[in-house]
């Protein structure tokens, strides 16, 4: 039986001349489980869902330390949950990330897939380009190593890019696609991590 991952590899093809299946794959699925949903919960939630209905394969699901050393009032409790799932003859690891229970006005939720094969850094930001279009503003570099970022259009406009997406490096061997999604009271004691996670480009 042919994975869903691969599914939407083929549809893309189809309709795309120009899309890497495997890059749109990639994307589509980080899209659907990463940046869609509304909440923390809803993206757990959301990675369990295609994993029970795609039978992905689960790594981890434990609690975990709050993975920061920036923000000290964060609960040391999050929830990880790790899958690994087919892309056609390949293969990827899901990661997400969340604190549980995630108090009020507070956020430090990750997302990633890792493909475990080398894929094209270029065509993965192409078709986060594709994918996402003018929701999203690429930046060039934004944190080393990463090779490409964009913060989310509605959020720039408010001031607080505390939501990001980024491609790049993880070592020399292995690279991702990653979703952060950081909030923080607005208080003093909160200020260095919202002057670390959440400012907005300069123009």
């Amino acid at each position: 039986m042919r994975s869903g991952a691969a599914l939407i590899a083929t549809q893309l093809l189809a309709t795309s001349a120009y899309a890497s299946p495997i890059s749109e794959a990639v994307v589509s699925v980080f899209r659907d489980v990463c940046v869609s949903p509304a909440s923390s919960e809803a993206r757990l939630a959301a990675a369990e869902g295609h994993a029970r209905d795609q039978h992905w394969k689960l790594v981890i699901s434990e609690r975990a330390p709050t993975p920061t050393p920036h923000a000290d009032g964060l609960p040391d409790d999050s929830q990880l949950g790790m899958w690994e799932f087919d892309l056609g003859e390949s293969k990827a690891l899901l990661l997400v990330s969340i604190l549980r229970p995630e108090p009020l006005d507070q956020r430090w939720t990750g997302c990633a897939i890792l493909p475990e094969f080398q894929i094209d850094l270029d065509d993965l930001a192409q078709s986060v380009d594709r994918q996402f279009g003018p929701l999203a503003k690429r930046l060039s570099g934004r944190y080393t190593p990463h090779y490409a970022t964009w913060v989310f259009a509605d959020d720039e406009a408010r001031g607080n890019c505390g939501r990001e997406i980024s491609v790049g490096q993880v070592d020399s061997h292995q690279r991702a696609i990653e979703f952060r999604d950081y909030a923080f009271p607005d208080d003093d004691r909160w200020q260095s991590a919202r002057a670390i996670w959440t400012p907005c480009p300069k123009q």
